[in-house]
Formats: structure tokens, C-alpha cells, sequence
């Protein structure tokens, strides 16, 4: 029978076999393998991270730029409109009896004007005394008006004529931005600004048509507004 001093000596080697097999793991190089992309054994410790899964964030659409500020009306009177510089647009503002000379966004002169005898809503036919509204352009320009000077625009355009047309009636024509007639220069006799005296034309004073007319060329648009 084995002594006791033997068979422990046996014990504490299988002991220590056992610890050394688990303690060594094999070298895949020693098998012909390479290791594996997260085989982070000689890496220092602080680098030892699993890569993890890619996430895309969604903040959902970019939110819509501000609008754009509406342009500062200014109040009429003030310098000439600049001699090196042309106007790019009109618009009246039927209600407040204003028009603005503009560059590009900037309104850069207010005029107070006179309308047609009966200027409120469209105009409809010949003789109703409306000025229109919507966009038109500046198409013509008379030097020999009856009305100082004068700048056309472009009424009645499609839509007027087919209107008139459905109403049996004749759409009118000869809108324009002018001075005072001719036999009031002044236009103390009209009452002006006051008093709506024109037509359905859009009326400024002689020194007012003189300067559009210089700095307002055929085919710039007007808008007309309520």
C-alpha cells in the first residue's frame, strides 16, 4: 500500500499539472491561424474596447430658414430718387394711398398719391372710376400727356379682357401714373392728395412724375395692392 507522504506528493502534482494546462491557452500562430479581429491580447489595457454597433441619429428635417423681413415703408417726401440708380419696382398701396419706389428689397421713396373717383375693389369696365389692382408693368411713356408727363401701365392685360368680355362690357385702358392736368399745375384745383380725382390713374405732382420718369424704365413691373 502506498504511504501517506507518497500519495500526497501524487496529489499535489496532478494539482499542479492541471493549473499550468489551464493557465497556458494555445498560440492559434502555432497552428497556422491568425488571431481574430478582437483578439486584444497585446494591446495595453486602457485600449482593451469592444467596437460597438453604429447608430444613426435622425433629428428629423432641417428646420425652415427665418422669413425674410418685410420691407421698412418709408413716409413720403424726402431727396430725389438717385440719377445713378433705376427704379426696379413699383408698388401702390390703394388703401393707404402710398407708392414705393423700390431697389430691389428696399423701398427707397414714398409718394403720397391720388386714385380713381371710386378706386375701392378692381377695376371692372370703362368709366367705373377704379384703379386696378394686381401686377402690371410700366409699358409705355407720353411726354405730350395732358397730365404733365405720364408713365402707362399695362391694363387691361388677359384676364381683364376676358372678365370684361363675360360681363358684356368694354375693360377699359389708358391707366397711368401722371402729373397734374394741364390747365392746374399746381393741383390745388383737384384737391390733391386729398381728394381722389383721377380716372382710375394713379396721380403724383409734377415734380414727382418728373423725377419717376427719369428713373423709371418702360417694362419695370408695379404692383397695385388693395
Amino acid at each position: 500500500m502506498m504511504g501517506v507522504e507518497t500519495s500526497m506528493r501524487l496529489c499535489a502534482a496532478a494539482i499542479c499539472a492541471a493549473l499550468i494546462g489551464c493557465s497556458s491557452a494555445p498560440d492559434p500562430s502555432a497552428r497556422g491561424e491568425s488571431a481574430s479581429a478582437t483578439d486584444f491580447g497585446d494591446l495595453p489595457i486602457e485600449t482593451r474596447v469592444r467596437p460597438q454597433a453604429h447608430v444613426d441619429l435622425d433629428f428629423g428635417p432641417p428646420a425652415p430658414p427665418p422669413p425674410l423681413a418685410a420691407p421698412a415703408w418709408p413716409d413720403p417726401g424726402g431727396p430725389p430718387l438717385p440719377y445713378d440708380r433705376l427704379v426696379q419696382r413699383l408698388v401702390v398701396k390703394k388703401g393707404e394711398r402710398r407708392m414705393y419706389a423700390m431697389i430691389g428689397d428696399e423701398a427707397i421713396k414714398a409718394y403720397r398719391i391720388a386714385l380713381g373717383f371710386a378706386p375701392r375693389g378692381h377695376k371692372a369696365f370703362a368709366g367705373d372710376g377704379r384703379t386696378p389692382e394686381g401686377r402690371y408693368w410700366i409699358d409705355r411713356k407720353n411726354a405730350y400727356s395732358q397730365f404733365h408727363l405720364s408713365l402707362g401701365i399695362s391694363y387691361p392685360n388677359r384676364d381683364d379682357r376676358r372678365r370684361a368680355r363675360a360681363l358684356g362690357v368694354s375693360p377699359g385702358g389708358d391707366i397711368m401714373i401722371h402729373g397734374f392736368p394741364d390747365d392746374d399745375p399746381t393741383g390745388y384745383g383737384s384737391g390733391h392728395p386729398k381728394i381722389d380725382w383721377t380716372w382710375g390713374c394713379v396721380a403724383v405732382t409734377n415734380a414727382e412724375i418728373e423725377e419717376l420718369w427719369r428713373a423709371v424704365p418702360v417694362g419695370t413691373p408695379i404692383d397695385i395692392e388693395p
